[in-house]
């Protein structure tokens, strides 16, 4: 007896550690995936978009030539960097099975939208829209789109809400603004923008007539983020959106020191259980299934292990602005910087949260990027360095103020 015990004991302390690993690997490729491309992301240029009668859907969309693939995050930096705009569309479905009422009111309202991007950017215009941009046909390559939502919502320029006022397809519903708040997803993809980018360059569409008008502090006091009491039509949806939104919680914890994040991490610090429920259940009164369970525990745990990594790193301010072989002496024994090429008249500034290894540092001109690989990283290589300086020349000053993951390592934007 007492060796069965003993055994029972061991097997459940075993399974206990499996999950607990099983959970750990889950919490660590949410907070990569947050900071990388893990899927490919399709866009459509605005004059095919445009021209489009009705709403098509991926495949089609695909099969006739009018999709754009961006690849790597460097991909779409380049084509952001010769001035190129993303307009991210969020809508609500007007259909169970299709995004449109029969008048195509919703497509009408975009089009009007993308249109005046268009006329006042003067650059070229891309367009994510979900039916387009995600896999509706493939199950595998779906969960992989959702799964790059929150990179899909940060590399894009505007962000623009779509809810005309018109009647559901099927339950002939009027919809609008307070259901498009309504709606699970839709809270999601306002969630992703809060936490990846901040609630700027938000606008609204109401209509095919009206302009489109950026969204006011009365607005986006009646928009919830609380993505998981939002109503799914399969509410089995809201496991496909754990991991994504845990990776977005880390970005909150990462950055939620800098003006545009405090809103939100005071948001979810007031009302964790809402933002990151344990359960929840498939019909009211019904059996209760998993949602967040420890991970949210887990994912704070692991941020406060990054946190300490860094704190016995001084600030870099507190450097002295030295010239540029004496700057680079202090990178290569302080911060693990195998190579630093500085002018003389550049120094760096801020924050160093992390360690991280640059395989080169080259100060180029305002506008472009910073590669830095990933496989010389020091610490964990997750992509989530958090480096931040400045670099100020004869003429101005440049800001380091975004850090890209990508699939070989990080890139400093600025400028």
């Amino acid at each position: 007896v007492v060796l069965a015990i003993s055994l029972s004991l061991q097997s459940h302390r075993l399974e206990v550690r499996r999950r607990h690993a099983l959970d750990k690997s889950r919490v660590r490729k949410a907070e990569l995936d947050a900071h990388s491309l893990c899927h490919p992301m399709a866009v459509m240029r605005a004059e095919d978009f445009c021209s489009m009668e009705v709403m098509e859907c991926h495949e089609d969309c695909r099969d006739q030539g009018k999709l754009l693939f961006f690849d790597s995050t460097e991909q779409v930096l380049q084509f952001k960097s010769q001035g190129g705009v993303i307009a991210f569309i969020s809508h609500q479905w007007l259909g169970w099975s299709d995004p449109d009422n029969e008048d195509c009111a919703q497509l009408r309202s975009m089009q009007r939208a993308v249109a005046v991007i268009t006329r006042t950017t003067r650059e070229q215009v891309l367009v994510w829209l979900d039916y387009g941009s995600v896999a509706q046909r493939n199950p595998c390559a779906q969960a992989m789109a959702i799964s790059a939502l929150p990179a899909y919502v940060s590399l894009a320029d505007r962000f623009i809400i779509c809810a005309p006022d018109v009647r559901h397809r099927d339950t002939k519903e009027f919809c609008g603004l307070n259901t498009y708040s309504l709606r699970g997803w839709c809270r999601m993809e306002m969630f992703a923008k809060a936490c990846s980018s901040g609630l700027e360059h938000l606008y609204l569409q109401l209509d095919s007539v009206s302009e489109l008008r950026a969204l006011t502090s009365a607005d986006l006091s009646n928009l919830s983020l609380h993505v998981f009491e939002g109503v799914f039509t399969e509410p089995r949806d809201m496991e496909k959106l754990v991991e994504p939104v845990l990776g977005l919680y880390s970005v909150v914890l990462k950055c939620g020191s800098t003006e545009k994040f405090k809103s939100i991490r005071h948001s979810i610090e007031l009302s964790k259980d809402r933002f990151f429920p344990a359960t929840y259940s498939l019909q009211e009164g019904g059996c209760r299934r998993q949602l967040f369970g420890n991970l949210l525990a887990i994912m704070e745990e692991l941020m406060r292990e990054e946190v300490s990594l860094g704190e016995v790193l001084p600030e870099c301010s507190d450097l002295p602005k030295q010239v540029s072989h004496e700057l680079a002496d202090v990178c290569r024994d302080m911060f693990e910087f195998e190579d630093v090429c500085l002018p003389e008249h550049v120094h760096v500034s801020g924050s160093f949260k992390r360690a991280a290894r640059i395989s080169e540092y080259v100060v180029p001109d305002a506008g472009d990027t910073v590669q830095v690989d990933r496989s010389t990283m020091a610490r964990r290589p997750t992509g989530c360095c958090f480096l931040s300086g400045t670099c100020a020349d004869h003429r101005d000053e440049i800001v380091f103020d975004d850090i890209v993951p990508s699939e070989g390592g990080l890139i400093l934007r600025y400028g």
